[in-house]
């Protein structure tokens, strides 16, 4: 299913100011923080330590949207695994194979949401799991260890940069997760499929007056595999 002008231009749209927010209200303050640290090695750790994942998910998703046209058929060809027809076994196979990045996925969204408490919901409280000093917090502590151009301690700015920056953190760990999880699923169903093949491979040696028809499907699928894994 194509999407049209307007729901690719929603979809850009959306992505722009998904990498524009977590840009100038994360990655640039902490980088300016980090600068400003350089040389204490706990604060460049505690810096690091959200400075390197931010900038990650920043380019996975450039690379990830530029590459979406490559993507789109990988989803559409898991999506056809899926409704045509198989057998009893196979669709165990299946099941067994997805059960696993589910299980995946939900444990990191469980991380993702416990270090968001610790990060963000805490912190309200007055309590914080970072290092703070006078040089990286001279006034109130924020979630990440950053440096603005302006006066954060004052109200309303220092509310409005905290809630900025928990909900930067939250979309930051949500493609962080959901970007690792696709590759995840990717991968399994591969395994699965392989599986599946394997198994109609060994019926029909067993059925010697159908096995020509039966390898023929196994080689195209077989082919069909090596392409979704390049």
């Amino acid at each position: 299913m194509k999407e049209t002008t307007q729901e690719k231009l929603m979809s850009n749209v959306r992505v722009l100011l998904l990498i524009i927010m977590v840009t100038f209200f994360g990655v640039i303050p902490c980088i300016h923080s980090l600068i400003r640290v350089w040389g204490d090695l706990m604060s460049m750790t505690d810096n690091l330590q959200f400075t390197l994942p931010l900038v990650s998910m920043i380019m996975k998703l450039i690379v990830m949207w530029s590459k979406k046209a490559a993507l789109a058929p990988l989803l559409y060809m898991i999506a056809k695994d899926w409704l045509k027809l198989k057998s009893d076994e196979e669709r165990k196979i299946m099941i067994r194979c997805a059960r696993i990045p589910r299980m995946i996925i939900t444990c990191g969204f469980i991380i993702m949401f416990a270090s968001f408490i610790l990060l963000f919901i805490l912190p309200c409280f007055g309590i914080t799991m970072r290092y703070i000093t006078n040089v990286t917090d001279p006034g109130k502590p924020l979630p990440l260890q950053t440096y603005y151009f302006y006066d954060t301690d004052t109200s309303p700015y220092f509310e409005l940069t905290f809630v900025a920056q928990g909900v930067t953190l939250m979309v930051s760990a949500m493609g962080y997760t959901a970007i690792d999880s696709l590759f995840g699923l990717l991968i399994f169903h591969v395994c699965g499929q392989l599986k599946n093949l394997k198994g109609r491979l060994m019926i029909g040696s067993e059925k010697q007056s159908n096995f020509d028809h039966i390898l023929a499907d196994a080689i195209m699928d077989h082919v069909r595999l090596i392409r979704f894994r390049t």
